[in-house]
This record gives structure tokens, sequence and C-alpha cells, in this order.
């Protein structure tokens, strides 16, 4: 650790030394564990795929039930306004007319 010119943060430190040690490790793997370990790496990219088909069933079955509830409710302001037309046909003329005044 040495002082930089120009950083202010720096101004005071001394000059340091840290001792670094390094240490080099292998494993060796037996065959009988090597394909629980593959199956772990595998393991993840199938919790990621049910987990993205999963999620755009739950999308595909939410718009099914927006588009299932804006067409009823289309279906019942049409049939309101149907009986609207109606009362307001019996109301002025006194019966009901096959032809709507709207």
């Amino acid at each position: 650790l040495d002082k930089i010119d120009g950083i202010e943060m720096f101004r005071n430190v001394p000059q340091l030394m840290f001792p670094v040690l390094w240490f080099d490790s292998e494993a060796v793997l037996p065959e009988s564990m090597a394909s629980p370990l593959n199956m772990l790496v595998v393991l993840q990219f199938l919790i990621q795929a049910c987990g993205a088909c999963c999620a755009s069933m739950g999308g595909v079955m939410f718009l099914g039930v927006a588009l299932s509830g804006a067409r009823r409710g289309r279906k019942m302001w049409e049939m309101e306004k149907a009986r609207n037309i109606t009362r307001l046909n019996k109301l002025k003329y006194g019966g009901e007319r096959s032809q709507s005044l709207f």
C-alpha cells in the first residue's frame, strides 16, 4: 500500500507491505459422484424452465379471464342498453315497438 499523488484519501497512508499467500488446491472426483453432480447442473436449468412455463401459463390464464370478463361485461352492457330502449319505447309510445329509436 502506498501514497497516490492526486488522491487526498491516500495522502497520509504509510508505505506498507502485506504478506500474500497463494494456495493451489486440486481435487479428484470419483466417477460415482460425477453423475449426481452433473444432475445438479441440469437441475438448475429444469427448475428455470418449469418456472418459465408456470409463469407463461399464468399469464395466458390471466389474459383469458380478463378477456372473458370484458366480453361478459360488454354483453351485460348491451342487454342493459336493449332493456333501457324497450322501457323508453313503452313510455313514449305505450307499447313495445319492433324497432328501437337509437
